[in-house]
Order: structure tokens, then sequence, then C-alpha cells
């Protein structure tokens, strides 16, 4: 439903990847690492994968 040339990819495509792929132990360590030592926000889709179907599905 984005067209049949979407700019950044089919919606249903990156959805369909994210559930493939969740957040394993590094990304979640890295999230942390990130939050404490530097920009000290968090990517709010490794803490709460279901946000991404929940916002785009």
């Amino acid at each position: 439903g984005n067209g049949s040339n979407p700019l950044m990819g089919r919606v249903s495509m990156l959805l369909e990847w994210h559930e493939q792929d969740p957040p394993d132990a590094f990304e979640k360590n890295r999230n942390e690492v990130i939050y404490a030592d530097f920009q000290h926000n968090r990517n709010p889709f490794i803490d709460h994968p279901e946000w991404a179907g929940e916002i785009w599905g």
C-alpha cells in the first residue's frame, strides 16, 4: 500500500524483516551502552520491538 516505487522500501517488507530478526543480546547491550555513555537516549524499537507493528502494521 505504499506505492510501486517507495523511496525507503515497502513497509510490509521492512516489518517482515523486523519480525524475522528480533533484537539480540548484542543489540540490547549496544542500546544500553549508547544510553549510558553517549546519547542518553534509547532506541525504543530495541526495548519494545512490538511497537513497530503497532505503529506501522
